[in-house]
């Protein structure tokens, strides 16, 4: 059974949440990197180390060595974003 984990936001509300990240801490990295090349928090000048906390925080889980693992990435001979890859994949229309 998941239990509710409580915090209280930035606008002082509690929040309650039972989600929790599933998916591997690679796929995660992948999202985190995207998501700060993008510019997606705070017009863009959120660092990787401040949206991988807030992520860690949020979904109950260790980021670890994101640098570490960003390398990994980049060092992939095909498929860099693998993650990005099969959501591609899976939210393609089916023919037929």
């Amino acid at each position: 059974m998941e239990h509710i984990v409580q915090r209280k936001a930035d606008n002082g509300l509690i929040v309650e949440t039972i989600l929790r990240w599933t998916g591997s801490k690679r796929a995660l990295v992948e999202l985190i990197y995207a998501l700060e090349t993008n510019g997606d928090f705070n017009k863009g000048t959120a660092t990787l180390k401040e949206i991988a906390v807030y992520f860690e925080r949020m979904f109950s889980i260790d980021v670890g060595a994101l640098y570490l693992s960003y390398l990994e990435m980049r060092s992939r001979k095909t498929n860099r974003t693998r993650y990005f890859g099969n959501i591609a994949n899976k939210s393609a229309p089916k023919n037929g």
